[in-house]
């Protein structure tokens, strides 16, 4: 027979803390940036996108070679 219990709320709380979770957050950013600039502009939105994405590459690059996500460092 089950029982009905009373949610805590310390279930739901999302876990914040690793430098990954930071770079993922990150890399659209200078993306949407490029985007936005180029719509607030006469520049091409194609022109925009690019010039944004190439800083999030950059940070793609950094995350995967530089400071490799490994099995035994999970937080910076």
């Amino acid at each position: 027979m089950s029982t009905r219990q009373t949610p805590t709320g310390d279930a739901i709380r999302p876990t914040f803390g690793t430098w990954y979770d930071a770079l993922l957050l990150l890399l659209p950013l200078p993306l949407l940036l490029g985007v936005v600039g180029a719509v607030l502009t006469s520049a091409p939105v194609a022109v925009g996108a690019g010039v944004g994405g190439l800083p999030s590459a950059a940070l793609l690059a950094y995350g995967l070679f530089v400071e490799p996500p490994t099995p035994g460092r999970s937080s910076r």
